[in-house]
This record gives structure tokens, sequence and C-alpha cells, in this order.
């Protein structure tokens, strides 16, 4: 009986091609995310958006006070020789543009603090 519950859920998402926008819809999200990144002269973006992923490089400096408002992952601990360790940044299908502009002006504010 519990696998009617489940079969619901993907019987929702497939129906009317539920999937298909959502993807779209991250990965749309996903390239804005990498432009406005690519504007920030401290982060490198190392993959092109291609999913609903954008790998960068940012300051490692950045990496605890970043994840104390937006949690993502760091997928490369070991920093390059400018001190920045590569993360992966994930969009769902909740992620809004405005939890982006949030994100990059926590960029912005850190980025702000470290310069003067």
């Amino acid at each position: 009986s519990k696998m009617r519950f489940l079969a619901a859920q993907f019987m929702a998402f497939f129906e009317q091609d539920l999937w298909r926008t959502i993807a779209h819809e991250t990965h749309e999200l996903a390239v804005y995310l990498e432009i406005r990144l690519r504007e920030i002269s401290e982060i490198t973006v190392t993959q092109l958006a291609q999913a609903n992923s954008v790998f960068a490089r940012i300051p490692k400096a950045w990496v605890k006070p970043l994840r104390e408002r937006v949690f993502f992952y760091v997928w490369d601990e070991s920093p390059d020789e400018h001190g920045r360790v590569e993360v992966r940044l994930m969009i769902s299908f909740d992620v809004t543009k405005s939890d982006i502009d949030y994100f990059i002006g926590a960029i912005h504010e850190l980025r702000n603090v470290s310069l003067s």
C-alpha cells in the first residue's frame, strides 16, 4: 500500500512534463548564477552550467561565513595557488532568482569587508 503514495508522486512529476519544466527552470537559474559569479574577480567558475549545478573556486576564507547564510558543498578542499577552494552550488526546484541575488549580495558583503 505504501507504493501507491510513491507512485502518486511520480505520476504528478511526469504528467504534463512537470519534470521538463523543473529541469528547464533550474538550468536557467544555474546559468544566471554562473553569469553573476563570473562578474566577481575573486571567483573562477570552473565548469559551464550544463544542468542545475555551478562549480566555482572561491576564497577559502569566504566558505564559513557564506555557509552560515546558504548551504553549499565544498567540492575540493585543497586550495589553489590563490587560496581558493572549489564549491558545488546546486539549484533545486524551489530556488528563486531572488535567492541567487541574496547569495551574490552576501558575497559582495564579504568582498567589501576583505577589501577594506
